[in-house]
């Protein structure tokens, strides 16, 4: 209201301007059906409502418009964002532009949040100084940004809601700063200026790159996830500009109590006190897609050290030294496995750090863990130091870091025994393709977690374990600092393949189908000595047959003989012999196959 009022005065009421009071009308009524009206299409309305979730929710988010940034109006001239905190590896807020319509402007399809820009932020500078007595946590950020391509001069960014900056500077002059404003009221020039929507940052006249430095401070505390606390700071969620979650290097100097536990990515370089304050360095050289700081009075529960590596245990309150004793030697054992298959574990330390009530996440070069599940996840969030780390995954358009880093983790590492296949098996008729956009904290997480998992070891019945483990070896070296998607290993994975592999993807990664299994006819015959047994299988519910590996098992007295088999004919008949005469027949696709097997049948003859 007070926007609209402002608007009013100053008179730049518009079409565009009233069409965004509209929407935020809508969203005050909590009326999806309201805002859908507001759309040239209704389709378009699909990302807001996945990202706000229930209309009661939709009360809770802001709505901002803001002019279109400077060379990009082929998509409108006013755009909008519906913003409201976003957490680490989740959904994003919404930008969509205002478009022309023959019933006048409505909102447009989604501006994708990775949309091609013409430059990259290469290494963040970082200094975060923690006040938990206040509470207020103040930041100061140099992002290094350099430019990549010919096109628009305008750097396109975004960072969480709840961060606003307070004052900017670009190649060390004062920025001009357009915070929040209706687009009306933001006047552009030709020298260098930021402005500010909800959760979009963009830069403009960026010319070849610079220094952006940006200080904002906070003093948010969102239950069981980020904020500043009097005996605890966590943030992991977008805290920082980033340009499509793409990743950078980072040096981040962290200061707070001098007996409190400070620590953010990479490797320790500077730590000292000054009265009741410290000061700490961390300095990642590792390119990563998110970047996270931790603080409270942690007390070290365990250390051990191995391969010239210090790996310690953090507790808060009081100390576990059974658990911690335990998890650092699970840390130790899952960075060597790693290492000895994918290469050089890129620290010299590895932290496990207690979290009071904030359920888990990799760090990369530490952990932050709920205390209840450190025990089973230490060895997967050290697995993520590759997968998602030296390889980065911006979840923008997939979790396949998660895919990936259960199966090493959880099948190979641990031997099933979390019985991630068992699970993966259990998710084969979720109607979402492994390659979809699957988010961890989605309704379709675990898809990603343990129906990949389960693809992964498919493909190594296929191709064989150490094809796999090459593959993906290849895919730390070739894609590393470069954020990569499920075609990327896909194409690790088939330049290690004996065979090509191309029809496997297209099956298990990129489809929605699933082949059901049924019996034709099973008969036997005694022949020769033995009993010869015809299967007749048929694949239905798809449109050309899959290529499918399982067991066909005979029961005979006292045993059952099982027989490995590859379908590729939509019907086919398989012929096995046995020394007694079988009973009954069944399929038998566990770990080969997410085929759905048919009810066994008898066998008649014989």
């Amino acid at each position: 209201m007070i926007t609209l009022i402002a608007a009013l005065v100053l008179g730049v009421q518009s079409p565009a301007l009233d069409i965004v009071n509209q929407a935020r009308a809508a969203a005050q009524a909590g009326s999806f059906a309201q805002l859908q009206d507001l759309f040239a299409d209704p389709k378009y309305l699909e990302p807001v409502r996945h990202m706000v979730g229930t209309e009661a929710a939709l009360r809770q988010i802001g709505i901002q418009d803001f002019p279109a940034p400077p060379g990009y109006e082929r998509f409108g001239r006013t755009w909008v964002v519906f913003h409201r905190w976003q957490r680490h590896e989740h959904q994003h807020d919404i930008v969509v532009p205002v478009i022309p319509t023959g019933d006048g402007p409505r909102l447009g399809a989604e501006i994708p949040e990775d949309l091609p820009i013409n430059y990259e932020i290469q290494h963040l500078d970082v200094v975060a100084d923690l006040y938990p007595d206040q509470p207020k946590a103040v930041f100061e950020i140099t992002a290094k940004i350099r430019r990549t391509s010919d096109g628009p001069q305008t750097v396109f960014m975004r960072i969480n809601d709840s961060y606003t900056i307070s004052r900017a500077t670009y190649r060390g002059e004062s920025l001009q700063l357009f915070t929040n404003l209706p687009s009306a009221n933001v006047k552009l020039g030709e020298q260098p200026a930021l402005v500010q929507a909800g959760s979009v940052l963009y830069l403009t006249n960026a010319g070849e790159g610079g220094d952006l430095t940006l200080v904002y401070d906070t003093d948010l505390a969102v239950p069981r996830q980020d904020g500043i606390r009097k005996d605890h700071a966590l943030f992991l969620s977008y805290w920082w500009p980033h340009i499509g979650r793409q990743p950078a290097t980072s040096r981040i100097t962290v200061s707070g109590p001098v007996d409190w536990l400070l620590m953010a990515n990479g490797d320790l370089v500077e730590e000292k006190q000054d009265g009741d304050r410290k000061t700490v360095t961390w300095s990642n050289p590792v390119a990563v897609s998110y970047h996270h700081i931790v603080g409270g009075p942690y007390l070290l529960a365990a250390e051990v050290k191995d391969r010239g590596r210090t790996i310690r245990a953090w507790h808060i309150g009081s100390v576990n030294r059974t658990r911690a004793e335990r998890d650092v030697n699970s840390a130790a054992k899952a960075i060597a496995f790693f290492e000895d298959r994918f290469g050089k574990f890129p620290y010299n330390h590895y932290d496990i750090v207690d979290t009071p009530d904030f359920y888990g996440l990799e760090c990369y070069s530490f952990t932050v863990l709920s205390p209840p599940i450190t025990s089973w996840a230490t060895s997967h969030e050290v697995g993520h130091t590759w997968f998602g780390g030296l390889v980065p995954n911006t979840y923008i358009r997939s979790m396949w870091n998660e895919s990936v880093t259960q199966y090493v983790d959880s099948v190979l590492f641990k031997k099933n025994s979390d019985r991630t296949l068992e699970q993966g098996w259990n998710y084969r008729t979720a109607q979402v393709a492994l390659g979809d956009l699957v988010e961890p904290h989605g309704a379709n997480g675990n898809v990603g977690y343990m129906r990949g998992a389960y693809v992964l070891n498919m493909l190594a019945q296929e191709i064989g374990e150490e094809s796999v483990i090459r593959g993906l070896r290849r895919l730390v070296s070739d894609r590393r600092g470069k954020a990569s998607e499920w075609s990327d290993v896909e194409q690790a994975l088939q330049k290690e393949a004996p065979s090509d592999i191309r029809w496997f993807f297209r099956q298990w990664l990129w489809s929605v189908e699933r082949p059901k299994l049924s019996f034709g006819r099973v008969e036997t015959r005694f022949a020769d000595g033995s009993y010869v047994t015809a299967v007749r299988i048929v694949q239905t519910e798809v449109r050309s047959p899959f290529r499918l590996r399982f067991d066909v098992v005979l029961e005979t007295p006292g045993k059952e003989e099982r027989f490995p088999v590859v379908m590729t004919e939509m019907n086919q008949t398989f012929t096995f012999r046995t020394d007694a005469k079988p009973s009954r027949a069944k399929v038998d696709g566990f770990g080969k196959t997410l085929a759905e097997p048919p009810s066994p049948i008898l066998v008649m003859g014989g």
